[in-house]
């Protein structure tokens, strides 16, 4: 995992994270400092050394290092790097592309890109520039981004939750944090009212809320946020999380119910020590006193009969008994009927 830069970026935001809310001294100097065997020339991390840069890898290493100091209040990434980092997503999503306007590059979405971009506002937006940037690329751009942060034919973006939840995440740190309006000037796009903003964002909220749906054994879920990517525990657990920190200052009886889900799902499933499930934890921690206060009992039954009663159910499953010979150099073997067994 440590050998890519998405498995080390992964350990090191999944030890800082761990640090925070135990007060534990997990030492990360060493994992941090080997990030620099992934960065190019160009400022983007390849996802294996000696790689050429990629979008997508570069954006994921730029969110675990903002969710890092957000909840920290410092990320492990050293200004330069960061900086560079930024200002490779910056040219790659308005690079031209010979015979073709395309406002962002194909590996990284539109999304993607502007809510990554949203948490480094104090970094000035740099076009691609040359022969690679035209004014007509950067119009398109520009007018792409425009719609997807103030559409003003629909309520909300149409496709996924998830895709909804993205837009609303960029639009609270553009107008949360310090620099936000800046960026929004560098990348030409009209600055609406906070007032309007603020409005159209509880609207949106609100609408989300009612995809909301209790789960049976307690709190609140979303059971199509992550549509098509069912079954992956970490997705449900890193966008449930991120759902729970947007709606806890709009809708914190919800963000709870998000929480206390995310909490049982912790107690009766197997999460691995990765920054996805970190990251959860801490949107746990980010509850109330009560909910922290919250105790899960788990409970397990099991049956035993003699074999000779058991059956199969008929489902396709088969039951067989072996009997194995463990010898003194640890060599296993399966006893065959009228095989023999000696001292």
């Amino acid at each position: 995992g440590e050998k890519s830069v998405l498995g080390l970026s992964d350990a090191i935001a999944t030890n800082l994270l761990y640090n925070h809310l135990t007060g534990g001294s997990a030492e990360v100097s060493e994992m941090t400092a080997a990030l620099s065997e992934f960065i190019n020339d160009d400022g983007g991390f390849a996802w294996i050394g000696g790689m050429s840069s990629s979008p997508i890898v570069t954006a994921t290493v730029l969110e675990r290092n903002a969710r890092v100091r957000a909840r920290t209040g410092k990320g492990f990434l050293n200004d330069d790097i960061l900086a560079s980092a930024v200002l490779y997503l910056d040219g790659r999503v308005t690079r031209g592309i010979p015979g073709k306007v395309q406002a962002w590059s194909p590996d990284v979405s539109l999304g993607t890109y502007l809510f990554v971009r949203s948490f480094y506002p104090e970094v000035k937006f740099a076009p691609a520039s040359g022969d690679s940037g035209t004014a007509k690329q950067m119009k398109e751009f520009a007018s792409s981004a425009q719609k997807y942060l103030f559409p003003s034919d629909v309520r909300s973006l149409p496709g996924s939750i998830f895709a909804k939840v993205l837009r609303l995440a960029t639009l609270e740190n553009l107008y949360a944090l310090k620099d936000g309006e800046n960026l929004l000037k560098g990348w030409n796009v009209g600055k609406q009212s906070t007032v309007d903003v603020l409005k159209s964002m509880r609207e949106d909220i609100a609408s989300l809320v009612e995809y909301a749906v209790p789960h049976r054994d307690g709190g609140i879920y979303f059971p199509n946020l992550v549509m098509p990517y069912r079954g992956l525990l970490s997705s449900e657990a890193y966008c449930h999380s991120l759902l729970c920190d947007l709606l806890a200052p709009y809708e914190p009886a919800t963000a709870d119910g998000i929480r206390l889900w995310l909490l049982l799902q912790k107690e009766t499933q197997s999460w691995t020590n990765d920054f996805s499930f970190t990251n959860a934890v801490a949107s746990i921690m980010g509850g109330t006193e009560k909910l922290k206060n919250t105790s899960v009992m788990v409970l397990s039954k099991s049956y035993e009969r003699p074999y000779r009663e058991m059956a199969a159910a008929g489902n396709g499953f088969r039951i067989s008994r072996h009997f194995v010979l463990t010898s003194a150099d640890g060599k296993q073997s399966v006893l065959k009927t009228g095989g023999s067994v000696s001292a």
